[in-house]
């Protein structure tokens, strides 16, 4: 993780790296709340700092931010390694499941945009998941 702080030119800071670690031991996507959650009583690490390395770990592509859902509020992902994001979403329980599927992402990839170069793209797609379906479906 540090040689993608200093690639993208960022210090090395205490606060930072335990953001950094954290954020890492997460098996999913997270808010920022979250974040603060976990660590603002542990590390003593203010909710500032929090939120400004969110945005600079984001700035520095290291961070996405996934589409805003008003359920759950802005939710952050590691970006590093996986440039291309494609997942399934329940609109009703919030479950989400990450799936690959290479025609999509080589038609995304080979889209020519004009003015624009895209460096990563995230897909989601919208729906209820079976287990809601089927609770649907009872009452």
């Amino acid at each position: 993780m540090t040689s993608y702080l200093r690639t993208a030119g960022m210090r090395l800071t205490h606060e930072r790296l335990v953001i950094l670690k954290h954020i890492c031991s997460l098996e999913r996507n997270f808010t920022a709340d979250r974040i603060v959650k976990d660590l603002c009583e542990q590390q003593h690490i203010s909710t500032a700092t929090i939120y400004n390395n969110l945005a600079m770990l984001c700035d520095a592509h290291i961070l996405r931010l996934l589409p805003h859902r008003q359920q759950t509020g802005a939710q952050y992902e590691l970006a590093i390694g996986d440039k291309h994001s494609l997942r399934y979403v329940c609109t009703q329980c919030g479950r989400e499941v990450t799936f690959k599927n290479k025609a999509i992402e080589q038609l995304l990839l080979d889209r020519h945009f004009s003015n624009f170069e895209p460096d990563n793209f995230s897909l989601v797609v919208y729906g209820h998941c079976k287990t809601c379906r089927r609770k649907k479906k009872r009452d």
